[in-house]
């Protein structure tokens, strides 16, 4: 048999027979409750069709223990085959050495489900291939062993008898819950993207649709704050043009009052509210990066509808502070009423600069008041902004977040976007698996409350200014690392997910692992096991460059719960 096969974490990208060098997967322990996914990695010297299929089994007979929370057996995986995508842009020029490649072409990152049947191809020109298992483990899943057979058939040609091979993966299922997670993760979902790409118009049924299955992939990849567009959003567009228009609320204007619909909005949010989604980011109130001008909003007037606020209009106008009053007092009671207001987050202005911090604070003066004491987030770089008070919620870039640690702000955020490219953690395609997933340990230790990062599902070029094809270039045209402006891929009838993006719900779930953990053992217990098995201070800029680190960690702690290790001896 000229077929080797391994069983990998998820924290590998399977390219090459030396991808599958690294240690095999034999054994692992779960909470219940806990998302996990493993590979089947494949090579194959010559052209092989495979064929697979998993099925798991308790390694004893198991009965419920009278506990009503315990009474099922049922433990199922999902068969994803990883597919390659055009990586067109791998890294900035001047990146650091962490990642896999700075060559252009084809890198493992698409899930698309396996079909049963003769699923995936190897051959001589790309001989190596993964299958993507994934499952939640159910919360009621009766705790003990089970086993998990993963069977391969494998033909080199249609004329011969398939050959199998067979792997077992033991799985040590453990009896606590994992809680719901704790870190508040937003990521930018663009709705006219999704009308474009699926050609829908902009909230027609054909275009709720799509986004209620888009919202459903989001809360799969562990989002579960949605940002809203009660106003087309002011970002990512070229100053002087708008995006489609996307506006949730409609807006009449009679003399020097203004009307609100909110019906559209309230159905957009009720739809996140079914999917799992909890919490909201109302768009942001002024344009992109300074805050100098209004957001693109149409208002009806004299049964005209006309662009009345955007790029012509200052942001300290009177009109658009006159009109920002009224809508706000509106909003705020909305939602209010409806028993969603605290379940709300505000922005300002995205990534304003310290030459922004006169207006900035000019403008928070005047809209804080008016927000019934519902905080303000915003991504910013500069600690300014929180040292005079002007924030809520800083959400800071990785890469500038140490000053905001010496102050240790009570709510701090974190994000990353195209500028997190050297030495912090990613999910950049030509980035290890493991930049994209330590960030979980990162979070914990430095008592992150919220994670942002801005494309969910960005289908354009940089500033809007065209539509891209997503399977053609994954950098917006050569403008951004490659997987920095999408995590999922728009498929024929939906969304489908990406390894990175499930890599990262694993990250944030790290955090409330580590939290559990922190309940048995004491957290400072557990920050002392992490510096001790990175051998090193974690910090966001400082962490083991291997993937073996965070498994060894888990794996560490998860057993020092259940053995009831005397920590005194430690």
């Amino acid at each position: 048999m000229s077929m080797t096969v391994k069983l990998l974490s998820s924290l590998e990208k399977v390219r090459s027979m030396k991808d599958l060098e690294t240690p095999e997967l034999t054994e692992v322990r779960l909470f219940r409750g806990e998302h996990f996914a493993f590979q089947v990695g494949c090579y194959s010297e010559v052209t092989s069709f495979l064929s697979i299929s998993a099925e798991v089994k308790p390694e004893r007979e198991m009965n419920p223990a009278g506990n009503a929370a315990e009474t099922s057996t049922e433990l199922s995986f999902a068969i994803y085959k990883v597919q390659a995508v055009s990586m067109d842009l791998p890294a900035y020029a001047d990146h650091d050495e962490d990642i896999l490649t700075d060559v252009p072409g084809p890198m493992p990152d698409l899930l698309t489900p396996a079909e049963e049947g003769w699923s995936m191809k190897v051959c001589d020109n790309i001989p190596a291939g993964a299958y993507w298992l994934d499952t939640v483990v159910p919360k009621d899943l009766i705790p003990g062993t089970y086993t998990v057979t993963i069977t391969l058939d494998v033909a080199t040609s249609w004329q011969e008898a398939p050959e199998r091979i067979v792997k077992e993966l033991r799985v040590t299922v453990l009896s606590d819950v994992l809680p719901e997670q704790s870190v508040l993760f937003t990521e930018w979902f663009h709705v006219d993207c999704i009308a474009e790409r699926f050609h829908t118009g902009v909230y027609t049924e054909a275009h709720w649709n799509m986004i209620e299955k888009y919202m459903r992939a989001a809360v799969c990849n562990g989002i579960n704050m949605i940002l809203v567009p009660a106003f087309t959003p002011p970002l990512d567009t070229m100053p002087g043009t708008h995006r489609l228009m996307t506006q949730l609320v409609g807006i009449e204007k009679a003399g020097e009052n203004y009307r609100f619909d909110f019906a559209k909005m309230d159905r957009y949010m009720d739809l996140a509210l079914s999917c799992g989604l909890s919490y909201f980011e109302i768009s942001h109130l002024f344009s992109q990066w300074g805050a100098k001008y209004a957001p693109n909003i149409e208002v009806t007037e004299n049964g005209e509808k006309t662009m009345m606020f955007g790029w012509h209009v200052e942001s300290t106008s009177p009109e658009y502070r006159a009109f920002l009053e009224q809508f706000l007092n509106a909003l705020t009671s909305h939602l209010e009423a409806r028993g969603l207001l605290e379940k709300c987050w505000f922005h300002i202005s995205d990534e304003p600069g310290t030459d922004a911090l006169e207006m900035y604070r000019t403008l928070q003066k005047f809209v804080k008041p008016l927000l019934k004491g519902r905080p303000i987030m915003d991504a910013l770089s500069n600690v300014e902004f929180s040292k005079e008070d002007l924030i809520d919620c800083p959400v800071t870039a990785t890469n500038h977040i140490e000053p905001f640690l010496e102050e240790g702000y009570e709510n701090q955020w974190a994000y990353v976007c195209c500028g997190q490219y050297k030495k912090v953690g990613n999910r950049f395609l030509g980035m290890p698996q493991y930049r994209n997933r330590i960030i979980g340990i990162q979070l914990f230790k430095f008592d992150i409350k919220g994670f942002l990062q801005w494309g969910f599902n960005f289908y354009r070029s940089q500033l809007s200014v065209y539509e891209i094809d997503p399977y053609v270039t994954t950098s917006a045209d050569g403008s951004f690392p490659s997987g920095d402006a999408f995590i999922v891929y728009p498929g024929a009838d939906g969304p489908l997910n990406s390894m990175r993006g499930l890599v990262f719900r694993d990250a944030l779930q790290d955090v409330d692992i580590l939290k559990l953990a922190s309940e048995k053992l004491g957290r400072e217990y557990v920050l002392r096991v992490i510096d001790e098995e990175a051998g090193c201070e974690v910090r966001f800029d400082t962490y083991p460059r291997e993937s073996g680190y965070i498994l060894r960690l888990m794996e560490r702690l998860k057993k020092e719960i259940y053995n009831k290790v005397d920590l005194n001896d430690k």
